[in-house]
């Protein structure tokens, strides 16, 4: 019997090791969602909603907990001026599904705000409507600094990547 649980022990370990590889194979930076606003996390779905803080603490919102899209179905970012030298945003070049996505939100939320989220944090938001984007291409503006903005569109890719689906 203690063979057989130092066995087990030592099966455990090893599993736990080469599961670290994998993980560690997709660790994502910088990573954007879009997730819906909702008033308050009693009236909808339970546990399907949490609440989001920007970095500096000073907004909050509650949000449904899946986004609408994700850094996994965005193709390439590209680095946008602002409105002036201080606000810059980023134009989001979605895959296939992303499309499908974006084209429902639009569709059944428009005139809505969503909430964006880098890597948890609550960004901003964007109006859902507000001008309807050649297909297959978002705007996000006016939501970062120069160098926030580069550190995004540089890990586009990456996090793409990290969740691209590959047979077997």
């Amino acid at each position: 019997m203690k063979l057989l649980m130092k066995f087990l022990g030592v099966m455990v370990a090893a599993l736990m090791l080469t599961s670290c590889k994998s993980i560690n194979g997709k660790r994502t930076l910088f990573f954007i969602t879009l997730h819906e606003i909702v008033p308050s996390s009693e009236m909808y779905d339970g546990g399907m909603v949490m609440m989001v803080k920007s970095a500096d603490g000073r907004q909050r919102r509650n949000v449904r907990t899946i986004p609408i899209i994700s850094s996994a179905y965005i193709n390439g970012i590209e680095v946008i001026a602002g409105r002036d030298s201080r606000h810059w945003g980023l134009r989001l070049y979605l895959d296939d599904v992303a499309k499908g996505l974006w084209s429902e939100a639009f569709h059944y939320r428009r005139g809505m705000q969503i909430a964006v989220l880098v890597d948890g944090f609550l960004a901003g938001f964007i109006d859902v409507g507000a001008k309807r984007m050649d297909e297959g291409i978002l705007e996000l503006n006016d939501l970062w600094n120069r160098q926030e903005a580069e550190a995004i569109a540089a890990q586009a890719q990456r996090n793409h990547k990290a969740f691209e689906m590959k047979p077997f």
